[in-house]
């Protein structure tokens, strides 16, 4: 629903019945005993094109530096962010999960050395040169981004969405990856902006994520409305840009 049809004080009366207070907290609430959104985050705010850096106090919930405005910021992500860190009834953040990831991830990425030359370690992934051109591998990648959500299944390891390529079948992220190769080796231009906007292109894209199994591939309405709209952005900018030069 609508803001204005929210009834704040039903919202508060039930965040305090579980625990909850309208101020951002850390720690474990002993009413629920759900580990309590970590306000230990740094946020990069952009804002008349100077960047600022401040830090949320824990102890006190204070904002060291200066009280920023998260609608100020150009990362909108952030004040999204922010407003279910502090609102959320049904979903809470472990400060101890998320600081032991973070620490992980970085340890690993450290003993791996990766880096963007890893990317192209992956067995499906492109390669430069023998694949693809620059351009090509830049639409490779925009693509692939664009399509990589959701590939939940509640069928079995045998009956899910599975995708056959190069004598063998892919689930996952690599059955993504492995319809675009699939579709670029049939001669179908899957990561070309141009073709997004087509006439037939869902049927195309019901071929292109056609599956080895029973289980159709997931939201792929979604996926092909998504391309569909990046398309549609792309003409609009080459538009503008074309116009902008011309008028210079």
């Amino acid at each position: 629903m609508d803001d204005p049809d929210v009834d704040h004080e039903l919202i508060a009366l039930l965040r305090e019945s579980l625990g909850f207070t309208n101020k951002a907290q850390d720690g474990v609430s002993s009413n629920t005993g759900m580990a309590r959104i970590s306000l230990s985050y740094t946020f990069f705010l952009h804002r008349n094109t100077t960047l600022m850096h401040c830090r949320f106090c824990v102890q006190c919930v204070e904002i060291r530096g200066f009280r920023h405005s998260l609608a100020d910021s150009l990362l909108g992500v952030l004040k999204d962010a922010e407003h279910i860190a502090y609102n959320a009834i049904d979903v809470a953040i472990s400060m101890y999960g998320t600081r032991d990831a973070a620490s992980h991830l970085y340890k690993a990425m450290c003993e791996r050395k990766y880096s963007t030359h890893t990317w192209s370690e992956h067995e499906l992934h492109p390669k430069l040169g023998s694949d693809v051109d620059e351009i090509g591998l830049v639409n490779f990648v925009f693509t692939m981004d664009l399509l990589n959500f959701s590939f939940w299944s509640e069928e079995s390891a045998e009956e899910r969405y599975q995708v056959g390529y190069q004598g063998r079948r892919w689930t996952g992220y690599n059955s993504l990856v492995a319809c675009l190769r699939r579709a670029l080796d049939e001669g179908i231009p899957i990561t070309t902006p141009r073709f997004w906007s087509n006439d037939g292109f869902s049927e195309k894209m019901e071929h292109v994520f056609r599956s080895a199994t029973s289980e159709t591939a997931p939201l792929l309405a979604q996926r092909t409305a998504v391309l569909q709209e990046a398309a549609e952005v792309l003409r609009k900018v080459r538009t503008k840009v074309l116009t902008r030069r011309g008028t210079c």
